[in-house]
């Protein structure tokens, strides 16, 4: 059965992506970011991750809270777990001149219902539950209405040529192999 939205943050989903939180940090990225950040930035990453249908990413950018004693501006990308996310984000956030202050990028399997909504999330990366997502949580500067529009357009253009990308990139990988095994080896020019 799955959470109703309330539930899923009052509940061991909102625990286990805290936990994830901390397991993707990379060095330095926890400074300033303590239990309390934590819990903020993994009820937000929730409310963004909690439908998703098929491949389709989820997303949220909006001004960090008042109470976190900064300014600035937070992202949640939730997409499937594929090669490129990270620096195909980063590289649209640079494009556009924004300045990443922390950067977060746990990938947990998370099992969600027909409808898309989670079920149950385990930060662990393994298990025979669901499925890889990728969370990217980001910090930037501050940032005003329209620049949070316009770089929502962006970053859903970005993991669709992610998408699309990764995509071709197996197809290409499977043509080549059928190639290079269709040319004839001579067997002359193996040592040299």
């Amino acid at each position: 059965m799955a959470y109703s939205i309330e539930t899923l943050l009052d509940s061991a989903a909102l625990d286990a992506t805290q936990r994830a939180l901390a397991q993707g940090a990379l060095p330095g990225e926890e400074e300033g970011f303590g239990a309390e950040a934590a819990a903020q930035a993994a009820h937000f990453i929730l409310t963004a991750a909690w439908t998703r249908t098929g491949d389709v990413p989820a997303m949220a950018i909006a001004p960090l809270p008042k109470e976190a004693g900064r300014r600035g501006t937070r992202i949640a990308l939730i997409n499937d777990d594929r090669p490129f996310l990270v620096d195909s984000v980063t590289g649209a956030l640079a494009a556009d001149g924004v300045a990443i202050t922390r950067l977060i990028h746990p990938v947990v399997m998370v099992e969600r219902d027909v409808k898309g909504r989670i079920v149950h999330i385990d930060p662990r990366r393994k298990g025979d539950r669901g499925r890889p997502e990728s969370i990217l949580y980001i910090e930037t500067e501050r940032l005003d209405a329209r620049t949070r529009r316009a770089l929502s357009a962006t970053l859903l253009s970005v993991l669709a040529d992610v998408h699309a990308a990764v995509t071709d990139w197996r197809d290409m990988q499977a043509t080549l192999a059928e190639v290079a095994n269709a040319v004839p080896h001579d067997p002359r020019s193996d040592g040299e």
